[in-house]
């Protein structure tokens, strides 16, 4: 058996719930909520989350583990049913698995966990969108606790006191949305409800129509993990295009520069141009100019040289003369 885990962060299934595993990898990803810590642990094979409440002895060595640290957990694996059966996992969980999907799908800086409004409130998330336009929220409380109650019912009229119970429960939590998270010029005017399990939201569409007809009528919209990561993808190709035509006016700009640079350039080389065009005609005019003293000094070699023949031709007849008269 491998001294630091018993499986890899890929192995654990649903069959493997209630057994007591050991695990060992990075810290991917740490959130805080409430006093619940989340971690998501990562291996070479895959990434599983870890679950740490409160009255655990390891709790407050959890708190200071920081990303990236390496670090070895022994747990019970729990199915995600377990988790969302204790109130205070619950509500956290549902926060957590929000943020995850807004975390692995947005840029920093293109949103921000637990802001604080002007009116006070403070939703779970806001997604600020392009344009210099309000930014969207996103609220992650969505009250399982009622859900679960018509889960856990016993008797037909249970569950139908639980189902009434869930409905005006949704209804109030679609109102206090509405209420606090809706501020002319400051957020949209339409805010996201997300329920984190696909299996609640697939039966509030199947069962609780009415519910789904209120939250239209009041800009709310019901999501799922699913549809949240979907609208996060299309967020996101809006900001990339966003950021792409922010570039493409920076990009026209600089062309325009370089129009300018490049028409400076012309007239400098045109100037250039021009200058080489008069050197090259000075040069022409200072070969013909030479030429000309060539030519010249040409002529008066030859014309020394006839001059000095016939000087020297008037010696030899005087010579001969002389030589007659002796004789």
């Amino acid at each position: 058996m491998h001294p630091f885990r018993t499986h890899t962060c890929s192995d654990l299934r649903k069959k493997d719930a209630g057994a007591t595993v050991r695990l060992s990898g990075w810290v991917n990803r740490k959130r805080d909520h409430g006093g619940v810590i989340f971690i998501d642990l990562r291996d070479h094979y895959g990434l599983t989350q870890i679950v740490i409440n409160p009255d655990q002895p390891f709790f407050t060595d959890a708190e200071q583990v920081k990303n990236e640290s390496v670090i070895t957990v022994t747990g019970q694996v729990v199915e995600l049913q377990a988790i969302l059966a204790n109130k205070q996992t619950r509500g956290a969980f549902g926060e957590a698995r929000m943020q995850a999907i807004v975390e692995d799908g947005l840029p920093q800086g293109a949103y921000a966990f637990q802001p604080t409004l002007s009116n006070g409130s403070r939703p779970d998330a806001i997604i600020h969108m392009p344009n210099d336009t309000p930014p969207l929220v996103v609220d992650a409380k969505f009250p399982l606790e009622s859900y679960h109650a018509i889960r856990d019912a016993e008797t037909p009229e249970r569950a139908k006191i639980a189902a009434q119970a869930f409905r005006r429960d949704v209804e109030n939590h679609i109102k206090a949305i509405a209420s606090k998270y809706f501020i002319k010029g400051e957020t949209q005017d339409t805010a996201f409800m997300f329920v984190p399990s696909e299996s609640i939201f697939a039966e509030i569409h199947e069962k609780h129509e009415t519910l789904v007809q209120k939250a239209h009528r009041a800009r709310v919209v019901i999501i799922s993990p699913s549809l949240l990561m979907l609208s996060i993808q299309v967020i996101q190709s809006v900001l990339k295009d966003h950021r792409m035509r922010e570039q493409a006016h920076l990009i026209q700009g600089e062309v325009a520069r370089l129009m300018e640079d490049v028409g400076r350039l012309d007239d400098r080389v045109r100037k250039l141009a021009t200058h080489f065009g008069q050197a090259q005609k000075d040069v022409d005019d200072i070969l013909t100019s030479s030429g000309k003293v060539t030519k010249r000094g040409t002529k008066i070699i030859d014309l020394e040289f006839d001059e000095a023949r016939a000087v020297e031709g008037g010696k030899n007849e005087d010579t001969r003369r002389g030589l007659k008269v002796v004789e």
